[in-house]
């Protein structure tokens, strides 16, 4: 390897960086976590704070719609860049809570929001919609997000990655389903850790080959969609033992109840424990 001199120009100003970001045009937008954001592009250069319309100056993640305006995570707050103007958003607007963690535009221009404790909120025809661990979510914190080959998420969360399709959150979000399935995987999976930090862009990212990488707390997690072969059905449930108004009975032994008389039920069921 050759011995080279790089010489670096410096013209950020907004001193420790947490995000960086390329747009469909080139441009560089740089997160910091304290002074806000910085855009260069060619010999141009723009800055945003909370002086001239930002929620916070804390910045976690940046998203671009199809149509080119930027939306910025904050610590406090989502915010819609679009020329020049901020709009400014919060819990009080449909996000799960005020803290973002990561932000995913996927190919039919729906914004993805990752919140710090709030679930995984859509953004959709103008309109957010929040989904939680209340409708099965494995983790109310999504630090990370990406999308496989086959439209499915799979979300870097405090408690390790966890799958769940896209169409199923859909579906839940839209009122056609009460809950989602979703599929976590932790250390007995091969994780060496299982923090997925958040909060920070990129913490990962989808190669050309469609492997799935994420930052933990453990070092890199690598995933292959392809060869994941965990189902996300729920898992068959055996019943152990059946209890009417306090008799244990077999199947055998059912009868039909005299109408108007409400049986007391008492069931204990048993089934394989997800994994850690």
């Amino acid at each position: 390897m050759r011995n080279e001199r790089w010489e670096v120009e410096s013209r950020s100003q907004v001193g420790a960086v947490r995000a960086l970001f390329e747009d469909a045009e080139g441009g560089l937008w740089i997160g910091s976590d304290e002074h806000g954001v910085e855009h260069f592009r060619g010999e141009q250069e723009r800055r945003w704070n909370t002086t001239n319309g930002l929620s916070n100056n804390f910045i976690t993640a940046f998203a671009q719609e199809p149509g080119g305006a930027i939306w910025i995570g904050t610590g406090n707050g989502l915010n819609r860049l679009a020329d020049g103007t901020v709009q400014r958003f919060f819990a009080k607007n449909g996000l799960g809570v005020d803290p973002i963690h990561s932000l995913f535009m996927d190919g039919r221009g729906t914004l993805w929001i990752g919140t710090a404790g709030g679930g995984l909120t859509r953004y959709q025809e103008g309109r957010f919609a929040t989904v939680t661990s209340k409708q099965g979510l494995h983790s109310d914190v999504v630090g990370q997000i990406l999308e496989d080959d086959e439209g499915n998420f799979w979300i870097g969360s405090t408690t390790g990655i966890f799958r769940v399709s896209k169409e199923s959150v859909h579906e839940v979000l839209d009122g056609r389903s009460p809950v989602v399935r979703c599929s976590s995987f932790g250390t007995k999976d091969g994780m060496r850790g299982v923090d997925c930090p958040g909060g920070f862009q990129p913490a990962c990212l989808k190669a050309r080959d469609g492997r799935l990488w994420f930052c933990t707390n453990g070092g890199v997690t690598v995933v292959d969609p392809k060869t994941v072969q965990r189902s996300d059905l729920p898992p068959p449930v055996h019943v152990e033992r059946l209890v009417v108004d306090g008799i244990e009975v077999g199947a055998e032994a059912l009868t039909p109840l005299a109408s108007g008389v409400p049986p007391q039920w008492a069931v204990r069921a048993a089934a394989p424990a997800p994994s850690e």
